[in-house]
């Protein structure tokens, strides 16, 4: 049977989850709403758009949470990936979200090992995770950086924000490992405590190590991944 602090930590995660996946629907009302009274048809077009994109991440994030179970019964499939063909996916489809919030979104690849043995369907989400998570913590005068580089005999996936500072107890979590459940993250409302759980089951069975680094003025989450030499293969 379950302790009272292991269902008080179940209630809590499932309270944290329930109020970020709030907050898109609220959003999704208010721009239904405000499409009902746009009075030209460029604005319904725009209204259009941001809602079909709310609704899409809205999704996206529900679509996750509803694999952990399953990942957690059976092993995902491992193959050779091209980490930069993955990255590239994610910013075609993040640009209009940074867009939309007048955000900037800058990218180095500095990696010589272009491919890394990983489930593709996972990397794609844990690199959404990052970006979506950056775009929200950082101001219009800043831009996020997605970085691809090699890390030992790993490829490291980092995308660095420039937002408020990871809490010390949420920092201390990482580092041991792994996050167990949703927690709200002090400095950082919205979807950052649900986007690290989600990330944190990812890559758990992906056999990734994920991590954070703290700065000044903001946090680089990373994802090390096993990395594999195939010069032969497309970049």
């Amino acid at each position: 049977m379950q302790s009272e602090v292991e269902k008080t930590a179940g209630i809590s995660g499932v309270l944290v989850a329930a109020h970020e996946l709030k907050a898109p629907l609220g959003v999704i009302r208010q721009l239904a709403l405000t499409l009902q009274l746009a009075e030209s048809k460029a604005m319904r077009t725009r209204l259009e758009s941001q809602l079909i994109r709310t609704t899409e991440q809205a999704l996206k994030q529900v679509e996750d949470l509803a694999k952990i179970p399953q990942l957690q019964k059976e092993q995902p499939v491992f193959e050779l990936v091209s980490v930069r063909a993955i990255c590239n996916e994610v910013i075609h489809e993040v640009r209009p979200l940074f867009c939309q919030e007048r955000r900037r979104l800058q990218v180095a690849y500095h990696n010589r090992t272009k491919v890394a043995v990983t489930n593709q369907n996972l990397l794609r989400s844990v690199i959404y995770n990052f970006c979506t998570n950056a775009m929200r913590y950082s101001d219009q005068e800043s831009e996020s950086q997605l970085t691809v580089q090699d890390y030992h005999d790993k490829i490291r996936v980092s995308v660095r924000d420039f937002g408020p500072a990871l809490p010390q107890s949420i920092w201390r979590k990482l580092q041991g490992g792994h996050i167990n459940q949703p927690l709200p993250v002090a400095m950082r409302p919205g979807s950052t405590g649900l986007g690290l759980y989600i990330v944190s089951q990812f890559t758990q069975v992906m056999r990734a190590n994920f991590g954070a680094i703290k700065h000044v003025d903001g946090t680089s989450f990373y994802v090390d991944l096993p990395a594999l030499e195939q010069p032969g293969l497309a970049l």
